[in-house]
């Protein structure tokens, strides 16, 4: 073999050698990211959930005025805090109505029935059966059975708790017939006591008379109508 030939032969046995030893270093890495993706398979995570901003409450009122009507049968006032019972003593709240009219002789009762009365004319608040989840109700002061008085006629002013009469064109029954509905426009049905007794006379107790919305002197013993109320405080 001549010195061309032998040069030519190491040249290719070169390349092929060469050739070789990259097939070698370059499979085993292919080989290995392939078996890696198959090993190690990651599984799509789901999206994180994204706060949600909290769910108020349910409206449980309805708002008509100043006054927040509950479903229960009460009402709140939200100038003083007074809640009121939709429906007088004797009537029944029925989920949408008060059932019943009221007179004097089926709801009516008289003072001393509807507060306690000790020997030496001490009048105190009596215990009501509870109503609406509440056990606290009372017989109002004749301030807070004012603050009910509703003078259509503005005259002298809408929500009249001066003990004056409503003047001018008014509605009657001077209360919201909404809030407190079925309550008689006149007649003895038409008149409420309160826990305030009168100051110069023991016989009597002050009424509120929601035919004209003033409040009066009363003898204890005539049959009246009653609202409770509880909570707030209007002296």
């Amino acid at each position: 073999m001549n010195h061309s030939v032998m040069k030519r032969w190491l040249l290719g046995s070169i390349i092929i050698l060469v050739t070789f030893v990259s097939m070698l270093l370059i499979t085993p890495i292919w080989q290995w990211q392939q078996s890696s993706k198959s090993a190690i398979e990651v599984k799509p995570q789901p999206p994180a959930a994204i706060p949600q901003p909290p769910v108020a409450p349910a409206v449980t009122f309805e708002v008509r005025g100043h006054y927040h009507i509950h479903p229960d049968g009460t009402v709140t006032d939200t100038r003083n805090g007074l809640m009121w019972k939709r429906c007088a003593e004797g009537q029944t709240w029925t989920g949408a109505t008060c059932s019943r009219t009221l007179t004097q002789e089926t709801t009516g009762r008289p003072w001393d029935k509807v507060m306690s009365i000790s020997w030496f004319f001490s009048p105190k608040q009596k215990s009501w059966p509870a109503f609406a989840g509440y056990s606290d109700w009372r017989v109002p002061n004749i301030k807070e059975l004012r603050t009910l008085v509703y003078c259509s006629s503005g005259k002298p002013q809408t929500w009249n708790d001066a003990g004056n009469w409503c003047k001018g064109n008014y509605e009657q029954p001077t209360i919201d017939q909404v809030v407190f509905p079925n309550v008689p426009r006149a007649g003895l049905g038409s008149w409420f006591w309160s826990a305030s007794a009168y100051g110069s006379d023991s016989s009597g107790a002050w009424a509120l008379y929601v035919n004209n919305g003033g409040d009066y002197w009363r003898g204890r013993s005539s049959a009246r109508q009653v609202r409770l109320v509880r909570a707030g405080r209007v002296q």
